[in-house]
């Protein structure tokens, strides 16, 4: 075991803070559903919060939405447009215009927000952690 100046080894630094992450997803995440799934007009089928090293989100064809718990550590509004994305696929299962016209119809910003989602750096937020 390693101690460091701030007396934690980096790595139960690391394991601790993703453990607070992981808790923390349940809460925001039910949340944000609960918040846009009046206004999308869809409730998911089941709700899993779970790591993925490449998506923030999905949807199943049986209705299951799954969401990245990193994404609690992006801004509100990142968050949300996983959200309302993973939302409108219980409407439209694939990314056609019709897709992306209720994705706009619910916000109405979402381009700014996908660039935004774009430019979140492979690993985050644990890049610098390591």
């Amino acid at each position: 075991l390693r101690i460091t100046a701030s007396g934690l080894a980096p790595a139960l630094t690391h394991r601790a803070v993703l453990r607070w992450y992981a808790i923390r997803a349940g809460d925001a995440v039910t949340a944000a559903v609960a918040r846009w799934a009046p206004v999308v007009g869809r409730e998911p089928a089941h709700l899993a919060i779970r790591a993925a090293k490449r998506r923030w989100g999905s949807c199943s064809a049986k209705d299951a939405i799954t969401i990245n718990w990193r994404c609690v550590a992006m801004a509100p509004a990142l968050l949300d447009y996983v959200v309302v994305h993973e939302l409108c696929h219980l409407i439209e299962h694939n990314h056609s215009p019709r897709f992306w016209a209720e994705v706009e119809r619910v916000l109405p910003d979402y381009r700014a927000r996908l660039r935004a989602l774009k430019a979140v750096p492979r690993g985050f937020p644990f890049n610098e952690l390591r």
